[in-house]
C-alpha cells in the first residue's frame, strides 16, 4: 500500500509534463514532486543532503511524526486524533532539527508533517465525533498545524486510512451508531471538521493539507451510511 502511494503521488506531479507534445519540457514550476512518508526530523536535518543527492527530482518530503524529549520518543504530532492534548513546548527539538535541514537543503523546500488518523498506539483510542474527548483533537490539529509553521514545513500530508482502530469514516461501529443516525453522524463530522480548520487558521493561515484520499471517493453517493461518507462530511467541514 504505501508503494502505491508513493507512485500515485510521483504521478499526479508528472501529469502535465506527460501530456504535452514536448517531450523533454521541465515541469511547470507550480508543480511539485513530494515524497511520502520521509525521513524523521531529525532524519532530514542528518542526512538532507544525501537524500537530495540520492533523489534529486523532487522537491520535498513528507517528514514521518517521531520526535523526541528527554529520551523519550512519540509520534504524537502527527497524531492529531487522540484523546490526550498536544503541546507545541513538547516539540521545540524536532522544530530546531527540521529547521536546521531547512538551512542546508538546496532542493527540498516543498515539505510536510505525515498526519494520520490512526493514534499510532494501539493502547490509544480515536475519540467519537460526539464524545467530549474529541476536543483535544480540535486542540492537537492545531498544535500540529502550529508545528509546521514554526518548522517551515508547507503544511501536512494526511494518510486518512484506518490501518487499525475506530473507522471515524463509516457510521457502522461507531460508538453511538445505535442511537445516533448517519445523517446526525454526518452532520457531527461536518461540525468537527469546521472546528479543526476555525483552530488552525489562527495559528497557520496558509497552510497546505493534502490528503492521501478525498471526498470523491464516494461520488453520487446520497446515503451518509455509505462506508466513506463521513470522510467527506469531515472535508466539507474543513472547507466551510
Amino acid at each position: 500500500m504505501r508503494i502505491n502511494h508513493w507512485v500515485i503521488v510521483v504521478s499526479v506531479g508528472l501529469v502535465t509534463a506527460m501530456t504535452t507534445d514536448a517531450r523533454c519540457q521541465p515541469i511547470a514550476s507550480h508543480k511539485k514532486i513530494v515524497a511520502f512518508k520521509g525521513p524523521s526530523a531529525r532524519g532530514f536535518n542528518k542526512s538532507v543532503r544525501e537524500l537530495e543527492a540520492a533523489l534529486p527530482g523532487i522537491d520535498g518530503v513528507a517528514m514521518y511524526p517521531t520526535t523526541w524529549k528527554d529520551g523519550v520518543v512519540t509520534e504524537a504530532i502527527g497524531r492529531p486524533f487522540r484523546m490526550d492534548r498536544h503541546r507545541i513546548e513538547d516539540f521545540e527539538e524536532a522544530i530546531a532539527h527540521v529547521r536546521a535541514g531547512l538551512a542546508k537543503a538546496s532542493r527540498y523546500k516543498h515539505n510536510f508533517l505525515m498526519t494520520y488518523l490512526t493514534s499510532g498506539d494501539k493502547k490509544k483510542k480515536v475519540p467519537d465525533w460526539f464524545d467530549d474527548e474529541f476536543e483535544a483533537c480540535v486542540n492537537n490539529w492545531k498544535v500540529s498545524a502550529e508545528y509546521c509553521r514554526r518548522a517551515g514545513l508547507k503544511g501536512m500530508m494526511f494518510d486518512d486510512e484506518a490501518y487499525y482502530g475506530t473507522n471515524l469514516w463509516n457510521h457502522r461501529g461507531l460508538k453511538y451508531q445505535k442511537t445516533r443516525t448517519a445523517a446526525q453522524y454526518a452532520d457531527q463530522a461536518f461540525r468537527r471538521g469546521a472546528q479543526i480548520m476555525r483552530a488552525i487558521n489562527p495559528v497557520f493561515p496558509d497552510i497546505q493539507i493534502i490528503s492521501l484520499h478525498g471526498p470523491s471517493q464516494t461520488r453520487g453517493e446520497t446515503d451518509p451510511a455509505t462506508d466513506g461518507e463521513l470522510l467527506r462530511a469531515f472535508f466539507d467541514g474543513l472547507l466551510s
